[in-house]
């Protein structure tokens, strides 16, 4: 799916900002603010006023053009400005603009024009690609800065790791083409640099490629979701003998290296995982602070950093990251880095630096929860006394922590960002972000993913919408979904209608949102993150109060893995990216933080129910990779009750496949009458791709569909490639 690079078309106001080359003022460039009515708004003048004429909002009129908009041309020298229209008299924020910013003493939120130097040469992609059979071409073409100097052919160099022609066309000096062949799977990196004659350089291109058999789609992902420290040492375990309520503070000893090793073994393509989200990798203190109940705690989670742009060296440092991205790579999976712009830790070089000088909210007097409220205070209240909160109302610290974050994309190339504590931070902190991996890594085909954490209740579906839309994140996490599937799976306090109800609030929210692929928001529905109880420990019924003195055990009996399993099933067949948390596709069991992050366990560690709820969970993940219809096709409730819920995914390619929960004590059968427009083989049988019983389609569209007690189903046509998986 292409991120939106142009203007979409609202329902409500659109409004336009081309920046072009070629100024009438001397270091001038000109730009072009465009504004589009809604289709029932009657407007009779628009202006804008800004940083470029004092905010006096009458001298700066947009004229009505022939299509019914209202358009101005600026001449106003590189940077940014911030602005607002009035329209009619109104001042209103450009819902087109890409940016925000606090302009006018910082005080109030406005849309920002961001305007290039166009007296810089830069480069356009005609064609960008890598074919499955390893030939890649890229063809660029030389676009001159406004003093028209075209390019010097001696300056035009290309890197990507792999032996490249690189040729300068004789009949068009500007146009560059780049080729390779016989490269293997994974992902190349193509980077061109060259400069004019006048020895003005271009931004370096940069164009990450993928040689695989079928073009990746973000909606294909399996999230894996990997604590690093708690995942796999790769000598012995750091904690060994110590007490549990000790071990769970300290480091345990995983790192990079260790999960290389179980990149390699294969581990993840064996439950259709096709990107792994790892804990953030900044170098963190060494020593403990206090944290749970004045409880001193080591960072080995990585969320308190000392440093922007180094590995945790205990996580085996750069290289090791390297490795790891090479070798995932080679494998089709993709790399997610988890990102803290929010936030540094007090012994981190910005807040020596920079304490005082406008970087952060306040010196600590306003801790979230303590001093000040988490609802009042959220975007500038800290996580604790020794994390500094930074303040991206300050452009330089916006500039900063984009330039950072951006780093670890480029430098180690890593294919997407989960992105902390969203709401903790204005919305242009977000906007910036996306803003500079467009114009940075999304110049060819493939797509950054930028995934958001706004972690909320049960109806946070507006406080998370916030972020998404054409200019905001790819996809966030959808809570209120993972809050009902707790209630209705886990605890039983809820019937299934109430869960069907919060998947389609999900999706109707998400649709209007839209989000930063093509106006489609790509979102991960989860059963389990590093911030909640463990699901199987909900579903058992465990005292969950104190993960410290007492806690809950791996359950004793089937139900609370089948419970757990039903949960899988349902995220494994509904739209989006989903994400599994480390442990879950074993029934890892936990209270809360810190309790809900224990080391992983693998093969002969596994006691019969995990390696059955292992089996299960692959299955299920093995079946969503193959199958399209769950990776891409539309989904719809076809039958639901207190206990069953039954529905569709169909990507119209004749191979649907439907979906039976059934969360009561006894068997059921489902009873479905298939939708009019379904492409199916009436005459053929369906299989339960799952194990369970098949059934053959008899005369006319009712289906009966049988499903044991806590179990789920997915029927697919049994001649379906994917069956028996």
């Amino acid at each position: 799916m292409a991120r939106a690079h142009g203007v979409r078309s609202l329902a409500g106001l659109v409004a336009a900002i081309a920046v072009g080359c070629g100024g009438e003022g001397e270091g001038t460039c000109p730009v072009e603010i465009r504004f589009l009515p809604g289709v029932s708004e009657q407007v009779s003048e628009v202006f804008a006023m800004g940083d470029w004429n004092g905010w006096d909002p009458d001298r700066t009129l947009l004229s009505r053009q022939p299509d019914g908009s209202f358009a101005v041309t600026l001449d106003l020298a590189p940077g940014d400005y911030a602005y607002r229209l009035v329209v009619d008299d109104e001042a209103r924020l450009d819902p087109e603009a890409p940016l925000r910013t606090f302009g006018a003493g910082g005080d109030r939120e406005s849309s920002l024009l961001r305007v290039d130097d166009c007296s810089l040469p830069s480069w356009e992609v005609r064609h960008a690609g890598a074919s499955p059979a390893g030939e890649l071409v890229v063809e660029a073409r030389f676009v001159p800065g406004r003093n028209g100097v075209g390019l010097d052919r001696a300056t035009v160099s290309a890197s990507a790791g792999v032996e490249l022609s690189v040729a300068v066309s004789r009949d068009d000096p500007a146009d560059v083409r780049i080729s390779a062949a016989g490269l293997a799977s994974g992902r190349t990196t193509v980077r061109l640099r060259g400069a004019d004659r006048a020895g003005r350089e271009a931004p370096e291109l940069v164009l990450p490629l993928w040689v695989e058999r079928e073009a990746f789609d973000w909606r294909d992902a399996v999230v894996y979701q990997v604590v690093t420290d708690r995942f796999a040492p790769s000598g012995e375990p750091w904690d060994a003998g110590l007490p549990h309520e000790e071990a769970i503070l300290q480091r345990h000893g995983g790192d990079l290296v260790g999960l290389t090793e179980v990149v390699r073994s294969g581990y993840f393509e064996d439950f259709g995982v096709r990107a792994i989200w790892i804990s953030p990798l900044y170098d963190n203190p060494d020593d403990a602070w206090p944290w749970y109940l004045d409880r001193e705690s080591s960072a080995y989670h990585g969320y308190w950093p000392v440093s922007s742009r180094d590995v945790e060296p205990l996580f085996g440092g750069a290289d090791a990251l390297r490795d790891l991205v090479h070798e995932a790579h080679s494998r089709g999976l993709r790399i997610i880095a988890d990102v803290v712009p929010n936030h540094v830790h007090i012994e981190h070089p910005l807040y020596s630096e920079h304490a005082g000088e406008g970087w952060f909210n306040g010196a600590g007097e306003c801790v979230c929860g303590s001093t000040c409220s988490w609802e009042t205070d959220l975007e500038r209240c800290w996580f604790s006394d020794y994390l500094p909160d930074l303040d991206w109302r300050n452009p330089i610290v916006a500039a900063q922590v984009v330039d950072d974050t951006v780093f670890w994309l480029d430098e180690f190339e890593l294919d997407g960002l989960r992105i902390d504590a969203v709401p903790m931070m204005p919305l242009l902190a977000t906007r910036e972000i996306v803003w500079a991996v467009r114009r940075r890594l999304e110049r060819g085909p493939t797509r950054v993913h930028l995934l958001g954490e706004t972690y909320t209740g049960r109806s946070g579906w507006d406080t998370i919408a916030e972020a998404l839309g054409p200019h905001g994140l790819d996809g966030q996490f959808d809570f209120p979904l993972l809050w009902e599937m707790r209630r209705v799976l886990a605890r039983g306090e809820s019937s299934m209608t109430a869960l069907d109800q919060a998947v389609r609030r999900s999706e109707e929210a998400w649709a209007r949102a839209g989000g930063g692929a093509d106006g489609e928001a790509v979102m991960s529905v989860f059963l389990g993150s590093h911030d909640v109880t463990r699901f199987v420990s909900e579903a058992a019924g465990s005292d969950l109060s104190d993960g410290f003195a007492r806690p809950p055990p791996a359950p004793d009996g089937d139900e609370p893995y089948q419970r757990l399993l039903l949960a899988h099933a349902l995220v494994l067949t509904l739209p989006g990216a989903p994400v599994i948390y480390y442990g879950d596709e074993i029934g890892l069991p936990g209270a809360s933080d810190p309790d809900n992050r224990r080391p992983m366990r693998f093969d002969a560690d596994l006691a019969p129910r995990e390696a059955w709820t292992l089996e299960a969970v692959g299955r299920l993940g093995r079946l969503r990779a193959c199958l399209p219809a769950l990776r891409r096709g539309r989904r719809a409730t076809l039958v639901v009750d207190d206990d069953v819920y039954v529905y569709l995914r169909d990507a119209g390619d004749g191979a649907p496949a439907i979906v039976v929960l059934n969360r009561a004590a006894e068997s059921r059968v489902a009873e479905v009458v298939l939708p009019a427009g379904l492409v199916l083989d009436e005459s053929a049988a369906l299989q339960d791709a799952l194990g369970g019983e098949d059934v053959t389609l008899e005369e006319g569209r009712t289906v009966r569909l049988p499903v044991p007690a806590l179990t789920a189903a997915v029927f697919i046509p049994a001649a379906s490639p994917c069956a028996g998986r």
